[in-house]
């Protein structure tokens, strides 16, 4: 069986189903602000009437509709989405995986090493919004210090980057934070009682 082939088949179809999830989810926001008199940015929900329902706040059927799509299409493709996620982040982790069950530790050893590597994969599977979104949000503000330097400003250079170096410390924090052989370390080290 061979392995890499297998690894990037799912690698492909979970980008493939992240990349359709992120389009659902803006067709979704901008028809919803399209469809509704009021609509909340943070929640992506419109907002109720006080009887609790959209009556009077439906101001386009059309782009409620186009609303209403997405959202029944959502739900089905973010469970596939998240499995995909989850089946990359096991095949990322095959070798460690095979380094573990290869070792000559006692089977003990063998469990509690696997057992903070299924913990890594999970962590990684439902955190890894963050990485990105901190991403995206120093990349928006590089943009932001680009213009401003280019209307004169001499420290947005040296802030914009600051801003590179903070999101490579953090993407990198965050793979030594969620990496299984690191979070078995500081168990054993700082946890255990020996």
């Amino acid at each position: 069986m061979n392995h890499h082939n297998i690894h990037a088949a799912v690698e492909i179809a979970s980008r493939a189903a992240r990349n359709v999830e992120q389009g659902l989810k803006g067709a979704r926001a901008i028809a919803g602000f399209e469809a509704f008199r009021k609509y909340d940015w943070i929640r992506n929900v419109p907002l109720r009437n006080t009887s609790g329902n959209l009556r009077g706040m439906v101001v386009s059927k059309r782009w409620a509709t186009v609303f209403h799509f997405a959202e029944d299409a959502l739900k089905p493709l973010e469970k596939l989405a998240l499995f995909a996620a989850l089946a990359e982040n096991i095949g990322k982790s095959y070798h460690q995986f095979d380094q573990i069950l290869e070792s000559n530790d006692s089977w003990d050893g063998k469990a509690a090493r696997l057992s903070t590597e299924v913990s890594s994969v999970m962590i990684r599977t439902v955190a890894d919004g963050i990485p990105s979104g901190v991403h995206l949000l120093a990349t928006s503000l590089e943009g932001y210090c680009q213009i401003a330097s280019l209307a004169g400003s001499e420290r947005a250079a040296h802030l914009d980057q600051t801003l590179r170096s903070l999101d490579l410390w953090f993407s990198s924090g965050f793979e030594k934070v969620t990496d299984g052989s690191n979070m078995n370390a500081f168990i054993n080290k700082y946890i255990v009682i020996k």
